[in-house]
């Protein structure tokens, strides 16, 4: 019995995926189509990652997001459920990844090419600050690039 556990434990691999200074916030679908000025909500439903067609006009969720969360805190993920009728729209300051190599079409080979894929996905906003690999893990840190003034 211990002996299956371990197994088990040790085959499935699990996403590390940590925020700093995160916020989630998640909008009904009838707040979505209201928001984009639909006809209406009913038969509202994910058509893609960044899309959710209410009475069959689409509309991005990544738009929606951007409306409706801090603009000082950049948008880091968002995605539509069907089977919560919600939106959800995440931020944060930093985001810090860590998988397997070969998880999500990763490769290792070239870290900063991987992490700058699943950015798209896990820190839509913010920037690759660091993409490396170590044994056999990718490890990824995302974060806003601070523009300095030293000149004023």
């Amino acid at each position: 019995m211990v002996f299956l556990f371990l197994y088990s434990f040790f085959i499935h691999s699990e996403i590390v995926h940590e925020t700093t200074k995160g916020h989630l916030q998640s909008f009904s679908y009838q707040d979505f189509c209201n928001e984009n000025k639909a006809k209406s909500d009913m038969l509202a439903s994910v058509v893609s990652r960044d899309e959710i067609e209410c009475f069959n006009e689409k509309f991005k969720i990544s738009d929606f997001c951007l409306k409706k969360m801090n603009p000082d805190s950049p948008l880091i993920r968002y995605y539509g459920l069907d089977s919560e009728k919600k939106v959800y729209c995440e931020d944060a300051k930093s985001v810090r990844l860590q998988l397997d190599c070969g998880q999500l079409n990763t490769s290792c080979r070239d870290p900063k090419d991987d992490c700058g894929k699943l950015k798209k996905i896990y820190a839509y906003s913010l920037d690759l600050a660091h993409g490396y690999r170590v044994d056999d893990k990718l490890h990824c840190l995302f974060s806003k690039t601070e523009v300095e003034n030293d000149h004023l």
